[in-house]
């Protein structure tokens, strides 16, 4: 086991440049959306500058709560303007709109106005009432179609929404609970803004937190409607999954179960849910599958609609380990509300080219005084854009395989948030380690496959890049009904055991 020397930060900015410093179909659009949104110790001495090629460290676009913290520090500077200086602050602006004793603050409408003026449907508004040529078409453009303002400001609303949403279940009380069902069931509709499975779960567990089962009830009626639960849409024997593309039969591994949820362990090669893809193939057999025939159709959620039963985050095709599967509504609401509010801590193993964080040794027209030998950054942070979105994360080297042919090495990541391809990117396009069988994130370097894994990547007849060793080690959180602290664990799968014993043999 390698020994952790001293630690890297990693911090991609806007222009993209890293800073690092040394020291110490409407089903398939609602499921799709719903795995989307649920699925966040620096040191500044001796700082060095250097520029980024990645693509994923680009500008990242605004998000909503970022816009809305800055509306509301305009607006109400006494709580909100301190808050600018941190840059972490809007990740937790529900909190802080939790913590904010203003009367509007717990008043439906005046929340509602607020989260209309800070993402634009106010001025949106008054410009087609007054017939703005900015609204384009007037009467000619379809009603069915809004306009691009309309439909940007409709977006950046359903993100607002959500934080306020998120503010009031933390709050809770009946105030709160009655306030965020008003705004869900009544005040984003009526605005044109369609709740999504977050919406619903968070108005879902601020009545579940104040004790108002008969509201709580509503609102999972609410969701599970606009989902179109019912029977799975894709209905399919169990014997199809001995029948996959590229797979063999690998039954459901379950790691816990309860009334209320279970945790499983995803084998590689299979889809999380069905994506509506053109290229998927609608034989597959999904992780909701094998949650359908190990548990039965009247033991999963249905509040994310067919093909997404009872899912609550996701994990790419290639990815294996732990998982949760919601059994009850009541549960579901309650999980995507912890990850949405980034209650649940994830760990992932990763086998990735090279070392995170070692630098260079000295080289000829290197300026005088750098350091002649390779320094090493065995463990740090990441802060840098995923999927165009902020996204941070934790990691450290956990072994170091110095092989004949190339060098690997054994990685544990801890993402703060949960963007597509996190784990990925930072380790590949940030760090310049990518995942061994990773064609993507690789800053334009050829792969570097070592003879020793050269056999896994295409074990079975697996096509190129289809393989990858990220493993979801563990996820910590508090059981969604009694808040027990749990830690969930899944063992990696053979194929990775036996491919880090092959590394280890070639480097002795």
């Amino acid at each position: 086991m390698a020994a952790l020397a001293s630690a890297a930060w990693v911090r991609v900015a806007p222009r993209a440049r890293a800073r690092c410093a040394h020291g110490g179909g409407a089903r398939a659009r609602w499921a799709t959306t719903a795995a989307r949104a649920v699925a966040g110790v620096e040191s500044s001495e001796g700082a060095t500058t250097e520029k980024s090629t990645t693509r994923d460290a680009k500008a990242t676009r605004e998000q909503p709560e970022e816009t809305l913290l800055r509306y509301l520090a305009s607006a109400y500077p006494a709580h909100f303007e301190p808050l600018l200086s941190d840059d972490d602050a809007a990740r937790g602006v529900d909190a802080s709109i939790a913590a904010w004793d203003e009367l509007s603050s717990h008043d439906s409408t005046s929340l509602t106005e607020i989260v209309t003026r800070a993402s634009g449907l106010a001025a949106v508004a008054a410009a087609a009432a007054k017939g703005s040529p900015k609204q384009g078409g007037g009467e000619k453009r379809s009603r069915s179609r809004p306009d691009p303002a309309t439909s940007s400001a409709r977006g950046k609303a359903a993100g607002m929404f959500n934080v306020v949403l998120s503010a009031l279940a933390m709050r809770g009380g009946d105030d709160a609970a009655a306030t965020a069902t008003s705004i869900a069931l009544e005040r984003m509709p009526a605005r044109g803004v369609s709740p999504d499975v977050v919406s619903y779960s968070l108005t879902a567990a601020a009545c579940v937190r104040a004790g108002d089962d008969a509201r709580a009830s509503e609102v999972i009626a609410a969701a599970s409607k606009a989902s179109g639960a019912g029977k799975r849409a894709n209905s399919k024997k169990s014997k199809k999954a001995s029948k996959r593309p590229g797979a063999g039969a690998a039954p459901l591994v379950v790691v816990y179960e309860d009334d209320h949820f279970a945790a499983v362990s995803k084998p590689a090669g299979i889809l999380t849910h069905p994506t509506g893809g053109a290229s998927v193939d609608k034989r597959s057999v999904t992780l909701v599958d094998l949650a359908l025939d190990a548990f039965g159709d009247e033991h999963v959620s249905a509040l994310n609609g067919a093909d997404a039963r009872g899912i609550v985050h996701r994990l790419d095709k290639p990815t294996t380990g732990v998982m949760v599967i919601a059994k009850t509504d009541v549960a579901h609401a309650l999980l995507v509300t912890a990850w949405y509010q980034r209650k649940v801590q994830k760990t992932y193993w990763a086998i990735v080219e090279g070392v995170p964080g070692r630098r260079r040794p000295k080289r000829r027209g290197d300026a005088e005084g750098e350091d002649a030998e390779t320094e090493d950054h065995l463990f740090g942070v990441v802060d840098a854009p995923a999927d165009g979105r902020p996204a941070k994360s934790d990691w450290k080297v956990l072994e170091i395989f110095n092989l004949p042919d190339a060098t690997c090495s054994l990685v544990e990541v801890t993402p703060h948030t949960g963007r597509k391809h996190q784990v990925r990117s930072h380790m590949g396009a940030i760090l310049g380690a990518p995942l061994v069988g990773d064609p993507l994130y690789r800053r334009g370097k050829p792969a570097a496959t070592p003879a020793a894994a050269a056999a896994a990547l295409t074990a079975d007849g697996a096509k190129p890049g289809s393989v990858m060793f990220l493993h979801a080690t563990s996820l910590r959180l508090e059981h969604p009904v009694t808040g027990e602290p749990m830690t969930l664990s899944a063992p990696v799968p053979d194929a990775f055991e036996e491919l880090l014993g092959a590394l280890r043999a070639a480097a002795k």
